[in-house]
């Protein structure tokens, strides 16, 4: 231990010429008194000391140096060896994160509205069997009020959905929209009009447009129109169960993102009808 013991009696002489002597102090307590520069700069002298003379010329000496204030000194990286590698993986996580927070957003999006898809049409049965045929639900086709809209919620869905409450939507805007809260999360907006009813699934709770949070279905819509007046006779327009929006759709697959109601489009109605063409998954060319 000679060879400590003059490097303590050394570096306490210089400690206290500097008038901060007065008691003993370990070595590591002696290093960091005299400050960081100094402490790193002793860390780099045993560094090249124990790299130009090596363990076992140390113990040939007669020094025991095998356990040495409690550590052994084994071979290991260097610092700038583990910060190149820490700069690799924040290069690599940085380039790979976003893709996969991205992919997962997409799968617990997609979970959600499939999921609403169940529960309003599991409604929708139960109402059947107590009411009958859906078509004969309506008399003579109107815009409701919201207080006809919010009646007709409650006598035909809402006893059979979780929620936590219901509003109007958009107040600011005259909607006669009736807005409800489901207890799996989610805000649902339903109103029924001329064309028959709406239904849209905000995937935050929060009246929020876009294809990442804004879902759109129709149920007993009639079916679609041209500008001219002709009867688009949809096949996909099932009357009888709660579906995606397809109201006008042309049933060309591209005009579901190209149209005025496509999913690239700034009035994205179609967006739910792609999902479920694509068994409840986002296709890689989704407008997210």
């Amino acid at each position: 231990m000679k060879f400590w013991r003059n490097r303590y009696n050394a570096d306490y002489d210089y400690l206290t010429a500097r008038g901060g002597g007065g008691y003993k102090h370990s070595l590591l307590e002696l290093w960091a008194k005299l400050g960081l520069d100094y402490f790193l700069k002793k860390i780099r002298f045993l560094h090249e000391f124990f790299e130009r003379n090596g363990r076992n010329k140390l113990r040939d000496s007669g020094c025991d140096c095998g356990n040495i204030y409690g550590f052994t000194p084994h071979k290991a990286f260097t610092l700038a060896e583990v910060l190149i590698t820490l700069g690799i993986i924040g290069i690599v996580a940085a380039m790979t994160l976003p893709s996969v927070i991205g992919n997962a957003q997409k799968e617990a999006t997609a979970a959600k509205v499939h999921k609403f898809y169940n529960t309003i049409n599991n409604a929708l049965q139960l109402a059947i069997v107590e009411h009958g045929d859906v078509e004969n639900w309506m008399g003579e086709p109107k815009d409701l009020t919201y207080e006809e809209n919010l009646e007709f919620l409650q006598r035909y869905f809402l006893k059979h959905i979780k929620i936590n409450r219901f509003d109007k939507c958009k107040p600011n805007n005259n909607s006669n929209a009736v807005c409800f809260y489901l207890t799996s999360g989610g805000m649902v907006a339903f109103k029924y009009d001329i064309n028959g009813g709406d239904f849209t699934y905000y995937v935050n709770g929060r009246y929020e447009r876009g294809p990442r949070n804004e879902f759109w279905f129709q149920f007993n819509k009639i079916d679609g129109m041209t500008d001219d007046g002709v009867v688009i006779h949809n096949t996909l327009n099932r009357k009888i169960t709660v579906e995606p929006y397809t109201f006008g759709w042309d049933g060309k697959n591209e005009t579901l993102n190209t149209s005025e109601r496509g999913c690239a489009g700034e009035n994205p109605l179609y967006c739910t009808k792609i999902l479920q063409l694509n068994n409840w998954k986002f296709p890689k060319d989704y407008a997210w």
